[in-house]
């Protein structure tokens, strides 16, 4: 293979990465019950997932966690405390910091999540039969060193 046809080859491999983002943008921007009343976007149920996989996790951490500002965390969560949803508490370590927890109605999200996510990845997974374990692991190392550099000229 000429270098050339290398760089055609990445640059096919890069458009397929961009229109997986949109579509997962898209599909993340799908408003859904999580067998609550109420309607949540994905950003609000991967919050309540980060809640419910590390009880008393902090507001900072939460926006270390998912790549937001602590502002734009703290939105999210105040959003979620008035859905009914989580529960914010001090921190008995800091004054100035608070913990987060589920409420009941916050861990019937969770649970539901949990299941969706779980169903919808091995229908995916059904999806990809025809690759062997070794495609998957080669798949996994392309995409990390492209994430790598990524992070490299984004500086994160």
């Amino acid at each position: 293979m000429t270098s050339n046809e290398r760089y055609e080859k990445f640059l096919e491999m890069m458009r397929l990465i961009i229109r997986s983002k949109d579509l997962i943008n898209c599909y993340e921007n799908i408003p859904r019950t999580y067998g609550s009343p109420d309607i949540l976007y994905q950003g609000e149920c991967h919050t309540i997932q980060a809640i419910g996989d590390d009880p008393e996790i902090s507001i900072t951490e939460i926006a270390k966690q998912m790549n937001k500002t602590k502002s734009a965390s703290s939105q999210l969560i105040d959003r979620l405390v008035r859905k009914g949803f989580v529960l914010k508490s001090p921190s008995p370590h800091n004054n100035r910091s608070c913990v987060l927890s589920l409420t009941p109605l916050g861990e019937q999200v969770y649970q539901f999540h949990k299941k969706f996510d779980s169903e919808s990845y091995h229908s995916i997974l059904e999806s990809l039969s025809q690759f062997s374990l070794e495609d998957l692991e080669t798949f996994i190392q392309i995409q990390t060193a492209i994430n790598q550099k990524l992070e490299e000229n984004t500086h994160l």
